[in-house]
């Protein structure tokens, strides 16, 4: 039986002028309702992106293709990286013009009066293989647990989108002495691997691998046997000098734009409950704040496309950071046969369930270790391994690991920076990865192998990182 889309009202969405509207406004550049009359390239030089996605179009348009190298989608994610540093502040512009672009290439897209929703889901990607069925491009449309990748202009609709929110995020939280590194997708995916809330997963009655991804288009209900996919998190782990200014963090987010007064007021009591907690040992603050639940984004407007997603808050003071970075070790170095464990204790908003704790090694080895966790009041208390070392092998943790691979410092209030606590962990790592590399001379060591997410990393940084360009 179907249902309709849950949560978000249609009409907050889509209007009957939608295709008209998008083609008058895209063509000229959104600019949350002001146009930018220049054509994209008096902004930039987008002569290497049109290049790149008309290089896929060459290889999609063919019916019977079923391979798109991940390398070729990975340059068109580095190229609109690059163009990007044009677009400081008018992200919403930004989104227009590859819209804009992309619809020159793909003539289709360019007479249609859907021309946006025909990108953001895109066919020749997401579509069945003829006669025989089955997805063209599997990692697009995905069976089984699979996570799947999104279409280029949903990649770029969707990184847009959360780069502009985080944006507005830093100057509302103006006020507060802090400092913030991104991590999660939008740091090592941006433009690649940024997905949004429009998808969703059949829910198959015995053999999980059967399960298969379908889009939720705004003309469509969802299926009964589907269940909604979440957007891709932006993840920002924020830096106080002390868990006294969550009371400031609270109330300079409740000025955020896309946030709801419910949604914030569930932060406050959250922020009030880790107050009272008696941990005894080091401690984080976790938060999911969503963000356009329930409310229309101006860069979707007249689309029918949902926007919610998750601002994911990961908060240290100063203290706990250097715990979490190990500042007191001047070398991680440990003998081959000692075991060593780091650990913190999260206050987060979800039951963890039995999900183990796993961690990655230079080698691309796996730990899965027990989580110990319990339920509080405004949430549960999951104790997670900062860093492991065993057999000489060292694995970075999952907060570890929202710092690695790219140290992406988006800023640094404090009057005694924290960045330079973060260089010194860098390199700390760098010379561990050195110190295995003579220790197993003929295995294949990277730093990029230590993370838990690094199947979704766009090649670009892979490269960058194991090269030595990005460190």
């Amino acid at each position: 039986m179907a249902s309709s889309r849950p949560d978000e009202p249609r009409e907050l969405y889509q209007t009957p002028q939608a295709g008209a509207m998008l083609r008058a406004v895209t063509d000229a550049g959104i600019r949350e309702g002001r146009v930018e009359t220049a054509e994209p390239q008096a902004r930039a030089d987008w002569g290497r992106v049109e290049g790149a996605y008309r290089q896929i179009c060459s290889i999609i348009n063919d019916r019977d293709a079923t391979y798109l190298p991940d390398v070729i989608s990975g340059h068109l994610a580095q190229v609109l990286g690059r163009v990007f540093s044009n677009y400081h502040g008018r992200e919403p512009t930004l989104a227009g013009d590859v819209r804009l672009v992309f619809s020159r290439v793909d003539e289709d897209a360019a007479s249609a009066d859907d021309a946006m929703l025909r990108l953001y889901f895109d066919q020749r990607l997401i579509g069945l293989r003829a006669r025989v069925g089955g997805p063209r491009f599997s990692a697009y449309s995905p069976r089984g647990a699979q996570r799947r990748r999104p279409t280029p202009f949903e990649a770029a609709l969707e990184t847009c989108r959360r780069v502009r929110d985080l944006d507005r995020a830093q100057r509302a939280l103006q006020p507060v002495a802090c400092a913030a590194v991104l991590g999660g997708s939008l740091s090592y995916g941006r433009f690649m691997n940024v997905r949004g809330a429009n998808w969703g997963r059949t829910k198959p009655t015995r053999d999980p691998v059967g399960s298969h991804c379908i889009s939720l288009e705004p003309r469509d209900d969802v299926p009964g046997d589907v269940e909604p996919e979440k957007a891709s998190d932006t993840d920002l782990v924020l830096i106080l000098d002390d868990y006294r200014q969550l009371d400031d963090v609270a109330d300079c987010l409740a000025r955020l734009v896309g946030t709801l007064p419910e949604d914030v007021a569930d932060l406050r009591r959250r922020v009030d409950a880790f107050k009272t907690l008696k941990v005894g040992e080091s401690r984080m603050f976790s938060h999911k704040l969503p963000l356009w639940r329930g409310q229309p984004d101006p860069m979707m407007a007249g689309t029918g496309l949902l926007g919610a997603y998750v601002l994911s808050l990961h908060v240290f003071s100063r203290d706990e950071l250097d715990h979490l970075l190990l500042t007191s070790r001047p070398v991680i170095a440990f003998e081959s046969r000692q075991r060593h464990v780091e650990s913190m204790w999260d206050f987060r908003p979800d039951w963890p369930g039995k999900r183990f704790d796993q961690q990655r090694s230079f080698a691309g080895s796996e730990l899965r270790l027990p989580r110990p966790s319990e339920e509080t009041a405004h949430g549960y208390l999951a104790k997670s391994a900062v860093c492991v070392v065993r057999k000489g092998r060292y694995h970075p943790g999952m907060y570890q690991n929202l710092m690695i691979p790219l140290f992406d410092t988006l800023w640094d209030a404090f009057p005694e920076p924290v960045s330079p606590r973060l260089e010194a962990f860098r390199w700390k790592v760098v010379e561990r990865l050195r110190s295995e590399k003579r220790r197993w001379p003929n295995e294949k060591l990277q730093l990029s192998l230590s993370h838990t997410r690094s199947e979704l990393f766009a090649p670009h940084v892979v490269l960058g990182l194991d090269e030595g360009r990005i460190l």
